[in-house]
């Protein structure tokens, strides 16, 4: 469960940066190498079946309720991509 928890916290970080670059300057999705390498982590995250793992753990509740989560949400990592398109 502890490994989980950072897991989840990580992408967290990730996501929320992600989201301001997004928000900020989206034209480092294509220029920044930082900024490519966070993609393609929380994608790998995403489409390598951890995401659900989390997401069904959360949904059960063995994730506690302080842990910050957005990045668990259903369409949250879909939204960003699709707005990077």
């Amino acid at each position: 469960m502890e490994e989980m928890i950072k897991r989840i916290e990580q992408m967290e970080a990730i996501f929320d940066h992600l989201l301001l670059t997004e928000k900020t300057d989206p034209e480092k999705f294509r220029t920044d190498p930082e900024t490519i390498r966070m993609m393609d982590t929380l994608l790998a995250y995403y489409e390598g079946g951890v995401w659900l793992e989390d997401y069904e753990a959360d949904e059960e509740g063995l994730i506690p309720k302080e842990i910050k989560r957005g990045v668990l949400s259903e369409d949250g990592i879909y939204n960003l991509i699709s707005s990077i398109d």
